[in-house]
């Protein structure tokens, strides 16, 4: 169960690195921030387990 919790956080973490990197091409910094600081505190919740 910990196993796919936490490939499923791993996947998560990818996808939002993909997406924000796909906004900051086209130049959405607001998308962009909202979606590191979502990155961050899944990143924080990773690292208190």
């Amino acid at each position: 169960m910990e196993a796919q919790k936490l490939k499923d956080k791993t996947q998560l973490m990818l996808m939002l690195q993909y997406s924000i990197e796909r906004y900051q091409a086209m130049g959405n910094g607001i998308k962009c921030q909202e979606l590191r600081s979502e990155l961050n505190a899944l990143r924080q919740s990773m690292e208190q387990k």
